[in-house]
């Protein structure tokens, strides 16, 4: 199993809305990035199918945009078009999306534009370039600095970089139309080149909307702005009023312009959610309501409870503790969430919601479980058994739908983690495989399913406590930390041979020969080696070979922990990491007894457990 790059946070990798490009993208892409395989190369599949599309012979890919997509190849970037054929040859450091026909690239420490043809249409002079229409570019002066961990870097824009970094705006053309200036919000994604702006630093405004142009379409006025959605961007500034002494308080008003920046809903509300299929979110005195465009309140009422996930102009409101809709025009109706499909699968298997209960059919819509269940899978997983519930006992349904024992009889149970899944009888766990059959009689005091160690659980019991396998078997936690650190993805194995390292495949052959102090797995299709005669770390290609690219290092650890540092072996930055990492594998291998140390914020020492 490979072992990523560990984090202990990760928000890092969950800013999945970037730049202007990204914003564009309103519906999800049919290719999505798939990885994997021993030398963890990277390809796409079908989103709904999962059937591979494009081979994974890339090092890393990102997702496609306007028909073409980020790709590495022997450490530099390009893009290929969606039948994976290279069109822009690999000659960047990094790459951006596409929007409005041109993208960010990276060459050394400066950012700059091309277009679709790979031909820079602005030089790299920048630390960003944000394509924003199609000749104008966002951009921030200086160097690009890396904030992810090497080897996930990006080039994107968080909502968090908008209002950090002054941006100016830059045409392809003509050069400056404003020097850096300007702190951002997100508008409109459609490249008509409006965004929100404000001199100030920070996000308290005041906020106006800005042209590509350079001009001013809302002078600023805003203290809170967010994007346009459903035609209407939310818009709240911040006003005093009178109490009768000496200090006025304050209040928030709220209110939304339309695309143009015009203020269509009064600042009059106390708090607006935003617009979807043609209605907005109000609240006042804790209840609910919904608006129209106009900002008027539909049908003139508050609700306790408001959920706005149903097409056709219905919302799903709690009326007397009862579920009910409401449509356009204020009058109550049926509940729309009756006979609406909450969960399915490729191959037709489909939840629906039914009298406030759950039923389960297949691709004809005849129901694979014949009655009502009181609880059921709000996201399918497909690919293994869903918990249920019935009369107040779990039970699963399988991939078809059906359920793996009738009626369901456990009292308690965990989702499936690989092929098995953790149940409990009258106060005792135990595990059952896909077919409902138990691999391990309930016999424990509790279970813990983990997905770090495959096919092994947790086990917490009166006199014991110990990872046990499905089918009974009783590891030590130090014996699994062991397979782990010397696991690789696709069944790969590190190897030593007199004191040097190298990996196996899964059938035992040699893909690199143990010649190296310390090695580690295949990520991104290479594997990172301790190189003596550079006194650095490089890239070792599937053949074996010692590349130039990704640029060799002098420190490689075979994990980062955020807040903590790998303990010093050495005063040499490189000869510290080698015998760290080496000591790492000599545990893997079983010849030394513990863990090498990271070391926390404060000089707290801690075991890093694989």
């Amino acid at each position: 199993m490979w072992r990523p790059v560990w984090v202990a946070t990760l928000w890092l990798f969950a800013c999945l809305m970037g730049s202007p490009s990204v914003q564009a993208q309103t519906t999800l892409p049919p290719l999505v990035p798939h990885c994997g395989g021993m030398f963890h190369l990277c390809g796409f599949v079908d989103r709904q199918t999962k059937n591979v599309v494009i081979p994974n012979r890339f090092e890393r890919v990102f997702q496609f945009s306007e028909g073409l997509a980020g790709v590495r190849i022997e450490g530099r970037y390009g893009f290929i078009d969606e039948q994976g054929t290279v069109v822009i040859q690999p000659r960047f450091d990094l790459v951006g999306r596409f929007y409005q026909g041109h993208a960010e690239v990276l060459i050394g420490t400066k950012t700059g534009i091309i277009d679709r043809r790979g031909e820079l249409v602005v030089r790299p002079q920048f630390s960003r370039s944000i394509p924003f229409t199609s000749d104008t570019v966002l951009v921030v002066e200086g160097e690009w600095r890396r904030v992810h961990y090497e080897g996930f870097e990006k080039l994107e824009l968080t909502d968090r970089d908008l209002l950090r970094e002054r941006f100016g705006l830059y045409h392809m053309r003509t050069g400056w139309v404003r020097k850096p200036q300007f702190y951002l919000e997100h508008f409109e994604a459609e490249g008509r080149g409006l965004i929100w702006a404000s001199e100030v630093k920070g996000n308290k405004g005041p906020f106006g909307l800005l042209a590509a142009d350079g001009r001013w379409k809302v002078e600023p006025q805003f203290d809170h702005v967010q994007r346009l959605s459903d035609e209407r961007a939310i818009v709240a500034k911040t006003v005093e009023i009178s109490t009768g002494t000496t200090w006025p308080a304050k209040e928030r008003h709220w209110g939304a312009v339309d695309p143009e920046g015009t203020l269509v809903v009064p600042l009059k509300f106390e708090w607006l959610g935003s617009w979807r299929d043609g209605f907005g979110l109000v609240r006042k005195g804790g209840r609910k309501g919904i608006v129209d465009k106009a900002g008027n309140v539909v049908g003139g009422r508050f609700f306790d409870r408001v959920v706005r996930e149903f097409p056709e102009g219905l919302v799903r409101v709690q009326v007397d503790g009862m579920w009910r809709g409401i449509d356009r025009s204020g009058r109550i109706v049926a509940d729309p969430a009756e006979g609406k499909v909450i969960s399915s699968c490729s191959d037709g298997v489909k939840v629906r919601y039914r009298s406030g209960k759950y039923e389960v059919v297949d691709a004809s819509d005849r129901r694979t479980v014949p009655y009502l269940l009181d609880r059921g899978p709000h996201r399918l997983p497909c690919d293994r058994p869903s918990p249920v519930k019935y009369k107040g006992k779990w039970g699963y349904i399988d991939a078809e739908g059906r359920l793996l024992a009738d009626p369901p009889s456990f009292d308690n149970v965990h989702g499936f983690v690989g092929e098995h899944g953790v149940v409990q009888i009258g106060g005792k766990w135990g595990i059952i495989n896909t077919q409902g059959k138990f691999t391990l009689e309930p016999q424990v005091d509790r279970i813990i399913p983990s997905s770090r160690y495959p096919g092994f659980f947790q086990v917490i019991d009166s006199d014991r406590g110990n990872w046990i396998g499905a089918t009974g078997q009783v590891r030590s936690i130090r014996h699994l930390q062991r397979e782990r650190v010397l696991a690789c993805a696709g069944k790969a194995k590190l190897i030593s041979r007199n004191g040097r390292w190298g990996i196996a495949a899964a059938d035992g052959r040699e893909v690199i020969a143990p010649a190296y102090r310390a090695i580690n797995c295949f990520r991104q299709g290479v594997a990172w080696a301790a190189v003596d005669a550079k006194r650095k770390w490089c890239p070792v290609g599937p053949d074996g070979s010692v590349r130039n690219r990704p640029t060799c290092k002098s420190t490689y650890y075979p994990f980062t922990l955020t807040h903590s540092s790998p303990a010093s072996f050495s005063s040499d930055p490189y000869e510290s990491s080698v015998r760290w990492t080496r000591a790492y594998l000599e545990f893997g291998a079983g010849r030394l007894d513990t863990l090498p140390r990271m070391i926390g914020r404060g000089g707290r020492s801690s075991t890093i457990i694989p």
